[in-house]
Parts: C-alpha cells; sequence; structure tokens
C-alpha cells in the first residue's frame, strides 16, 4: 500500500511538474512577446519620425527591424496559440487571437512604410538636393526620369494600399472587450487613419496612373485645347472662339 502511495504521489508530483513547466513556457512566451512587441514599437515611432525627416533610407531601416521583431512576436503568439492549456481557455484563447490581430497590423504598416520609402529614396536620387525646386525647373532628362518612376511605380503603390486595407481589416477584428479595452479610443483613431491612409493611397495610384500620360510619358501626345464663350451659346454650351495645341 505504501508503495502504491509512493507512486501515487510521484504521478501527482510529475503531473504538477509537467502543468508548471507547459505554463511556464505559456509565460516565457508571453515575455518574449512582450519584449518583440516593444522593440517593434520604438522601431515603427522611429520611422515615422525619420519619414517626417525625409530621410526615407533610415525609414527602411527602421521598419525592417520592426519586421524581424513582429516577425518573432507572431511566431511566439503562435506557439501560445498551440499550447494545450491556452487552446481549452475561453478567456485566453481569444486574447492571444486578439494579439495576433494586432501584430498582424503593425507588420503590415511596417511592411507598407519600407515600401513608401523605397519610393521615395528614388524619387531623392532622381531630384536635386534643393528645396523649392519645381518639376517644371528640372532638367529634361529628370523630368523624363521623375516620370517614368511614377509610372512604373504603380504596382508598388497598389500593394501599398492593398497592406493598409489588410491592416485596417485585421483591427477590426480585435475585441475591445478585452485586453484591448482600455486601448478602444486609440485603436479607434488608428482605425480613422487607416481608412484615410487607404483613401488617399488609392487616389495617389489615380494620379500616378494619370500625371505620366498626360505628361507625354511613356508615349509622346498632343491636345487640343478648346475655350468656349458661354455669352454666345451654342449646342455644345458656348462660342468656340480659342484654341490652342499643347
Amino acid at each position: 500500500m505504501t508503495r502504491y502511495l509512493r507512486y501515487f504521489i510521484l504521478t501527482i508530483a510529475a503531473l504538477l511538474l509537467l502543468f508548471v513547466v507547459l505554463n511556464l513556457a505559456a509565460a516565457m512566451n508571453l515575455v518574449r512577446v512582450y519584449s518583440a512587441g516593444t522593440s517593434a514599437k520604438k522601431d515603427l515611432q522611429a520611422s515615422l519620425d525619420s519619414l517626417q525627416a525625409n530621410n526615407f533610407s533610415a525609414v527602411v531601416i527602421s521598419a525592417g527591424e520592426a519586421e524581424d521583431s513582429l516577425a518573432v512576436a507572431f511566431s511566439r503568439l503562435e506557439s501560445l496559440e498551440d499550447n494545450f492549456w491556452v487552446k481549452r481557455s475561453d478567456s485566453l484563447y481569444p486574447q492571444i487571437k486578439d494579439l495576433e490581430y494586432m501584430v498582424k497590423t503593425a507588420e503590415v504598416l511596417a511592411r507598407s512604410l519600407s515600401a513608401g520609402a523605397a519610393i521615395g529614396q528614388k524619387v531623392n536620387g532622381i531630384l536635386p538636393d534643393q528645396p523649392g525646386v519645381s518639376f517644371s525647373d528640372l532638367k529634361k532628362a529628370d523630368k523624363e526620369a521623375v516620370l517614368k518612376l511614377i509610372y512604373e511605380s504603380v504596382p508598388d503603390l497598389n500593394g501599398v494600399k492593398a497592406n493598409l486595407d489588410l491592416a485596417l481589416m485585421d483591427l477590426k477584428k480585435v475585441d475591445n472587450s478585452g485586453w484591448f479595452g482600455p486601448l478602444q479610443k486609440q485603436m479607434s483613431l488608428a482605425k480613422d487613419e487607416l481608412q484615410v491612409g487607404a483613401e488617399l493611397m488609392a487616389k495617389t495610384i489615380t494620379l500616378s496612373q494619370l500625371l505620366p500620360v498626360l505628361a507625354g510619358y511613356p508615349d509622346p501626345a498632343n491636345y487640343l485645347v478648346l475655350l468656349q464663350n458661354s455669352d454666345e451659346l451654342r449646342p455644345t454650351g458656348g462660342f468656340l472662339g480659342t484654341l490652342g495645341v499643347l
């Protein structure tokens, strides 16, 4: 009887030890997620600061570092999601999923910053480093280079737009009644900013498709400009008294 009792106690102790180890691993993963997320937040803020300063090379570096940190965080969250106890927790599992959505949102934003900054780097490589220089002040070769860059950047801009849409979609999946309840106001502002950013990007894409063509790239174009006088009504709206060719 004593032997069986000893085996029983050892079995219980082993199960308790296993329980502690499994939960310790989950706790360590949460710590790593927090550490990686904090690092990514700093890198993203550094990217935004560099973007405001038009330091696109620094944006690319900081955004890349943020992506690396967020990849670590996402990997740890996936491990947490597969944890035996987490899977069976009706309260903890949804919070882990919300964390995943937040990490995905941040990762997509970092990717968007990196892609946008790469385009900015190319523009800076063409334009002279002189404040107040307009497009008309550029040499013909530089004008063609700028138009070529705008014309060829449409796929990249579409990628940025898709990333912003994806980030907004992931952010909307987060349950505000859980861990992120206290951040509801900030998350609402973030959603609004992402929506505005996506709309601005859509307009930018449209302009990027039209401007080069209107400016004669990739093929030269001529435009007939007709001016009508509304005081002398005609079926088209007025008398066509002035014309010009561009």
